[in-house]
């Protein structure tokens, strides 16, 4: 472990606070040089549903607005599916994103699918999964609920995980677990990063 390397906790605090220093209007067109290089540079081709977030307001995320609306253009018969959280439990639950979904603001502040088909887990082809941090061997950190790493566990092996941030890797988180499931690839503003 390298002397520069911090910790998952560390790291939470330092890009909670990096992301709301960018100011909306950065936010907003980073979030769509993101969009661009995932069309670009991330194969869709023979995938069928894909799991996408929606972005929590208050904490600054990546606006994936632009990336669905560039998704549905570009490959209309992909499945977007989107998940809801089990609050006071530990599971995200993943629902097809039909044009009939309703889409609500829980008590958390996380916008989330009311209802439609649901999709098991192990049927995702591809997810593009939140997060916080992430060094260069693909882990990340998120907001340390553990969520994604329970949901990505139920994943089908293969199943191509690929982040979404607006900096540039960490050289090595120092405190990842044996439980944490790497990404596959990340997508910054500048270039995608594969692991």
């Amino acid at each position: 472990m390298s002397s520069l390397s911090k910790t998952k906790g560390e790291l939470r605090k330092q890009y909670k606070e990096k992301r709301k220093a960018l100011g909306e209007a950065q936010r907003a067109q980073l979030s769509k040089k993101i969009a661009r290089r995932f069309v670009e540079e991330i194969a869709l081709w023979g995938q069928e549903k894909v799991f996408v977030f929606l972005p929590i307001e208050r904490f600054a995320e990546i606006d994936t607005y632009a990336l669905i609306d560039t998704l549905r253009k570009q490959y209309p018969v992909l499945q977007l599916v989107l998940s809801r959280t089990e609050l006071g439990g530990t599971a995200l639950h993943t629902f097809r994103w039909t044009a009939n979904t309703q889409i609500h603001i829980n008590e958390w502040g996380i916008p989330e699918p009311e209802g439609g088909p649901e999709v098991p887990a192990n049927e995702i082809d591809l997810a593009i999964i939140p997060l916080l941090a992430y060094d260069l061997q693909g882990h990340r950190v998120g907001y340390g609920k553990g969520y994604y790493d329970r949901f990505l566990a139920q994943c089908r092996p293969g199943m191509r995980r690929i982040g979404l941030s607006f900096f540039t890797p960490e050289a090595e988180i120092a405190d990842t677990d044996a439980h944490d499931i790497p990404l596959d690839a990340c997508v910054p503003p500048e270039q995608v990063i594969f692991f």
